[in-house]
């Protein structure tokens, strides 16, 4: 009968709990997942999991051993400012979606924009009907309107003019 071979001095080798690489957290549910195929790992990324650096979960960015991915969802866990849906804000790095240097501010500065764009449409409509009442009221339809107005009071146009 063969068996395995022994370690030293004919002592089993030591069991490994994890096999190594290709794993990722969820920081949501705090959960680890091993996945080595490179296409299902990008599967991954929906579902909220992510590689080191906390970058969403793609074909080659999966924690190296178990240990590093529990390290990392216990560094996560002492973060004060956490964002689960936006990890790497969260620890300042530069994956954040919007503002300059990728803050993850992008909410405030979007509505931020829109009161803007809002401001502006309005002011400039406001514009718009002051200029358009200035034509009118320079031009021969406005003047007759006038005159007949004036008739319609009861007072002459030769004595109003």
């Amino acid at each position: 009968m063969i068996g395995v071979p022994g370690g030293p001095a004919g002592n089993p080798p030591p069991a490994q709990a994890h096999a190594p690489g290709c794993y990722y957290v969820n920081l949501i549910s705090q959960s680890i997942q091993r996945q080595c195929n490179p296409l299902n790992a990008i599967a991954l990324a929906p579902l909220g999991y992510f590689g080191e650096g906390f970058t969403p979960a793609a074909a080659f960015n999966a924690f190296p051993t178990f240990e590093a991915a529990q390290h990392a969802i216990e560094e996560w866990r002492n973060l004060p400012n956490k964002d689960p849906l936006n990890p790497s804000s969260s620890l300042g790095g530069g994956g954040g979606s919007g503002g300059p240097g990728g803050s993850g501010m992008s909410s405030q500065t979007d509505w931020g924009h829109l009161m803007t764009r809002v401001a502006e449409f309005t002011i400039g409509g406001i514009i718009i009907i002051i200029g358009l009442q200035a034509i009118i009221a320079k031009t021969k339809g406005a003047k007759y309107v006038e005159q007949i107005a004036i008739q319609r009071a009861g007072v002459g146009v030769k004595g109003a003019l």
